[in-house]
């Protein structure tokens, strides 16, 4: 089993980063190389104007809009409804450029109160193999071509709504082989006024039926986030793209966490490092089941390593139960909490693994009983043709009999023929005239007779 280190962040969503070859040598980080930047999905059109390009029909659809409500506006004016002509700079056509229109947008986060800018674009950092994977080999440059190809085909079939910009698989760095992944929500919505749709992620998300949850690699203290269900769907579907090469997937926290870098001022180290350590504890001992469970051959003692790493995870998931932590909530106030509230997800991760080993039971179990049946429906077809040859052979054999019979009365009758014919030969040899050779010599006696008579 080998098992790489897989971490799934939000990245700031750079196109020259990603894309442009000429400003990427010029960063200290990157090294030259052959096919080091390989663009998953063809960047032929900078973003803006995808982004633009997504838009258009929605702003097609509200301009039309727009259209009608003048219109109406001058049907109710020429019917004296109303006495003031329309005008038409109050009813304006929005502009296509949706990203210069939207490009300086800003919103509060409810959390921390600041403002921040709405970015035009959304951005994702899928690293497979950290440095220490990549110098021990546990994972190849092509094997992370095509978990990253995998990876990409899945997004966009599991989140349409999710429009990928770009998708630029990065070689050529130290650290981690890793994707980078823009993309734009984009999904219809009704509203009383402007676009028929929505930009945001969280409503995205939401419409998709993403409930918020806990991280499973983030052991800081922090609400539960829709974001992190996603996040948590991505990391799912990764690893069976990892299992389609032969690898496993292991979450990419730190194993050692800097204090200096603990990004959470009200959580004690301790209790970030523990979370950590049980989230790489469980999902190790969840790779075991699945080196088991997701063979073509179960053997029994396969089946008993990994039900002795499900009675573990119990076991450690007992443990964690059993460590209260004390953390502040947003009033300073210390609160009891368990390690196991920040392990939510992972847990009915769990849960899907197990019941993928009983569909596996279940299948593997049809799949023999499937088995027998073709096998008892082949042993008739056999006992079938066994008969039908034995019924052959004795037919054969029967002509057989009467071949030689027939062979037997040919022969006589060859013979006979013969004998016949030399006879036939015999007579035709002596016989004088009309007389054969008896009657000459009657004839010769009844002479002779009468000349002693005279």
């Amino acid at each position: 089993m080998t098992e790489v280190s897989v971490t799934v962040t939000v990245g700031e969503g750079s196109e020259s980063h990603n894309h442009d070859l000429e400003y990427r040598r010029t960063l200290t980080h990157v090294h030259e190389m052959d096919d080091g930047v390989i663009e998953l999905v063809p960047y032929t059109v900078c973003y803006r104007d995808q982004i633009n390009a997504l838009l258009k029909p929605y702003i097609d659809e509200y301009n039309e809009r727009v259209d009608q409500r003048y219109q109406e506006a001058w049907d109710r004016y020429n019917a004296g409804e109303i006495k003031t002509k329309p005008r038409k700079r109050d009813y304006k056509h929005m502009d296509y450029d949706y990203c210069a229109a939207h490009e300086d947008d800003y919103i509060t986060n409810p959390v921390t109160g600041k403002r921040e800018k709405i970015p035009l674009f959304r951005s994702l950092i899928i690293g497979f193999g950290d440095k220490q994977d990549r110098e021990q080999g546990r994972i190849t440059e092509d094997q992370a071509k095509t978990v990253s190809a995998d990876v990409v085909r899945l997004f966009q079939e599991k989140f349409p709504h999710l429009k990928v910009l770009g998708a630029t698989l990065h070689l050529d760095e130290q650290g981690f082989f890793h994707l980078h992944l823009d993309y734009k929500p984009v999904m219809a919505a009704e509203f009383s006024k402007g676009l028929q749709c929505t930009v945001s992620q969280e409503l995205v998300l939401e419409q998709m039926g993403y409930q918020p949850e806990q991280s499973i690699i983030n052991g800081r203290d922090k609400a539960p986030l829709r974001f992190n269900a996603f996040r948590n769907e991505i990391y799912r579907y990764t690893e069976e793209c990892l299992a389609a090469v032969g690898l496993r997937l292991m979450y990419g926290a730190s194993k050692v966490k800097e204090p200096e870098k603990d990004s959470s001022v009200n959580q004690p180290l301790a209790n970030w490092q523990a979370t950590q350590d049980a989230a790489n504890e469980l999902q190790h001992l969840k790779n075991v089941m699945l080196d088991t469970v997701q063979g073509d051959h179960v053997s029994p003692e396969g089946f008993k390593k990994a039900v002795a790493a499900a009675d573990k995870i119990g076991g450690v998931l007992d443990e964690i139960e059993k460590q209260p932590r004390s953390r502040l909530n947003k009033n300073n106030v210390v609160v009891n909490f368990h390690l196991f509230d920040q392990l939510r997800s992972f847990v009915k991760d769990m849960v899907e693994t197990v019941r993928h080993l009983l569909q596996r039971i279940d299948i593997l179990t049809k799949k023999v009983d499937a088995e027998k049946d073709k096998v008892s429906g082949l042993q008739a077809k056999l006992r079938g043709r066994d008969e039908t040859i034995q019924q052959r052979d004795n037919t054969i054999e029967r002509y057989k009999d009467e071949n030689s019979k027939l062979d037997r009365e040919a022969r006589q009758n060859r013979r006979a023929a013969r004998e016949n014919a030399a006879r036939q030969q015999f007579m035709e040899r002596y016989r004088v005239g009309d007389m054969s050779l008896e009657e000459k010599f009657q004839q010769e006696q009844r002479q002779r007779q009468q000349s002693l008579d005279r």
